[in-house]
């Protein structure tokens, strides 16, 4: 189960539907706050896996911290087919 947890995939996790700056809080939790700026542009609610998302957008938080050693941002808005969460860093990319 840890693993597929790590993974973002969680067997049989009910959707639950909770506002989108407490998601963002349970992705921020255990990453390094001074090196993540966050914009929130709703305050939506979304229904979702929220472990499983949670974990997938640590992920890649921390994949963005580790491509970057600047400021990585978290920017949530409100789109017309629902809610678009981005992780934005401005690291070299890949070849």
């Amino acid at each position: 189960m840890q693993l597929a947890n790590d993974a973002g995939t969680v067997g049989g996790e009910m959707r639950t539907k909770l506002p989108v700056p407490e998601l963002v809080g349970d992705v921020l939790s255990q990453l390094p706050a001074d090196r993540i700026r966050v914009d929130i542009g709703t305050d939506a609610l979304v229904q979702v896996p929220r472990r499983a998302l949670s974990a997938a957008m640590r992920g890649l938080v921390k994949n963005a911290l580790q491509a970057d050693d600047g400021i990585v941002e978290i920017d949530v808005r409100s789109v017309p087919a629902g809610t678009r969460l981005a992780v934005i860093d401005h690291g070299p990319g890949m070849d």
